[in-house]
């Protein structure tokens, strides 16, 4: 049994459009992921000095981030990024972050853009969405749309990338 009082301190507290969903502790810090509107970031929590510090990884915001492997002694991991245009990829990351393997696109991405948006629901609720279209398409209603649409049970449709859908269909414009 251990003994003594137990002291716990609040280290980040999601928001109401956020949570934490992937962690691990180091001998002097807690490397975290969150999902913010169905965007990941992942930070870091230094005990220094008495007091707890929270600082974001340099890693790409855009898409799905997920702590892949990681060594608690040391403090470095691995983690795995993909986007609905960028197809998965491995980053090291220790004192710096570098990219080290991403899988062969299926399509070519070039022209293309990613673009977050939300709208309000009947309730006003805010529901966040992405558009995936070339970067010159004209706003005409004339466009050929694919929509696909998920929500509920509090388990976000997260960005991913767009094998199929990409060659197919965004390729074509």
């Amino acid at each position: 049994a251990v003994s003594g009082k137990k002291k716990f301190e609040v280290v980040h507290t999601p928001n109401s459009r956020s949570a934490i969903v992937d962690g691990f502790s180091t001998r002097n810090s807690y490397v975290f992921g969150t999902i913010e509107n169905v965007k990941s970031k992942m930070s870091q929590a230094k005990y220094q000095k008495g007091s707890w510090t929270v600082s974001e990884i340099d890693l790409p915001q855009d898409g799905t981030l997920e702590i892949a492997s990681a060594d608690s002694e040391s403090g470095t991991f691995y983690s795995r990024y993909e986007s609905f245009l960028t197809p998965p990829s491995l980053y090291y990351v220790s004192n710096v972050t570098k990219k080290v393997a991403q899988l062969k696109p299926v399509f070519n991405s070039n022209g293309l853009v990613m673009e977050q948006r939300i709208t309000k629901s009947k309730d006003g609720t805010e529901i966040p969405y992405f558009v995936v279209r070339r970067e010159n398409t004209e706003f005409n209603g004339k466009n050929p749309t694919l929509l696909y649409g998920y929500g509920g049970f509090n388990l976000p449709q997260k960005p991913g990338y767009l094998n199929a859908t990409g060659k197919v269909w965004l390729e074509r414009g």
